[in-house]
């Protein structure tokens, strides 16, 4: 595996540069992702639930939580798919 510096991976304009790969990944995010009308049903639902939160995959629910016992407890937070 070869690791790229920061100032590597960024241009001067402080923009992020990471090719071809960073750009996939973006786009398989984006493909991956929900489509606006159902994220907008989901908004109006909490809005209408006077919910804060809109969390639009429950799947990630027990990171979260994960995530904010470490917080709370003053420790890092677990590594990412160690939840």
């Amino acid at each position: 595996m070869v690791s790229a510096s920061t100032s590597e991976r960024t241009s001067a304009g402080g923009r992020h540069t990471g090719g071809d790969r960073g750009l996939a990944m973006v786009h398989q995010a984006l493909a991956a992702g929900l489509k606006p009308p159902e994220v907008a049903g989901r908004v109006f639902s909490a809005i209408a639930e006077r919910r804060f939160y809109v969390l639009t995959h429950p799947e990630h629910n027990r990171v979260i939580t994960k995530r904010t016992e470490a917080m709370l407890a003053g420790t890092p937070p677990p590594a990412i798919g160690s939840a």
